[in-house]
């Protein structure tokens, strides 16, 4: 039988961005104004959404991350740190943007996805 932690035994990511609202900083800038209020208007619903602070309590067996290096909302180093943090295996493609590393890097992405189920499997 497969040992699962909170009945999940992997699971993998692409193209998560550490917090929401700094995503849509970078990529949505007209609504700046809006976020910047909702950080000061609502500091612990901010402080809740930052997922740096979720990811080293992710109960799962296996984790991996994955992210393209030209994806300006979640740059490589988000990917790194989430992974870090989460204890997790992660791949940044070089030449893909969002939501573009299954396309750049078919082999890679999808070898890192069985590989880690394979190994939450185990």
């Amino acid at each position: 039988m497969l040992a699962r932690r909170n009945g999940v035994a992997g699971a993998f990511f692409e193209d998560v961005s550490p917090h929401l609202l700094e995503w849509s900083w970078r990529v949505a800038p007209l609504g700046r104004p809006c976020y910047a209020a909702f950080r000061l208007l609502f500091r612990r619903g901010y402080r809740y959404l930052d997922l740096r602070k979720h990811a080293p309590h992710l109960q799962a067996r296996r984790l991996a991350y994955v992210s393209g290096a030209l994806d300006r909302g979640v740059r490589p180093q988000d990917t790194r740190t989430l992974a870090e943090k989460a204890g997790a295996d992660h791949r940044v493609i070089p030449e893909a943007d969002h939501l573009d590393s299954i396309k750049r890097a078919t082999g890679e992405v999808v070898g890192l996805a069985l590989e880690t189920f394979a190994q939450a499997a185990g």
